[in-house]
């Protein structure tokens, strides 16, 4: 059993640290919907910081359109962009490392 230590505020040692917290955090970003199927952006830490491109569709499952090592990211977004657009049934996305846009 541990015995209680007593320290001043701020300087105690905790056993949670926020890479404990986050590593496993999925962040959701840029929601399109399209013709009934949703489409996000999926950061995972996990998967050394990829981010995927899913979707939800009418057939009532969960899609990912971003196969490893593929990673949906721009910096287009800082001008009001994004990494992805859906138009009819196609899906456009932007990869960071390879530079090129991609259709599915």
């Amino acid at each position: 059993m541990n015995t209680p230590q007593v320290a001043a505020c701020g300087s105690w040692q905790s056993p949670i640290t926020s890479n404990l917290i986050v590593s496993q955090t999925v962040g959701i970003s840029s929601l399109a919907v399209n013709q009934g199927n949703i489409y996000w952006v999926e950061k995972r830490p996990q998967e050394q910081g990829r981010n995927l491109l899913i979707g939800y569709g009418n057939q009532a499952e969960v899609k990912n359109f971003t196969l490893a090592p593929l990673s949906v990211r721009s910096k287009i977004h800082e001008y009001g962009g994004g990494a992805f657009v859906v138009e009819g049934n196609t899906i456009y996305f932007l990869t960071i490392k390879m530079a090129e846009f991609i259709n599915r």
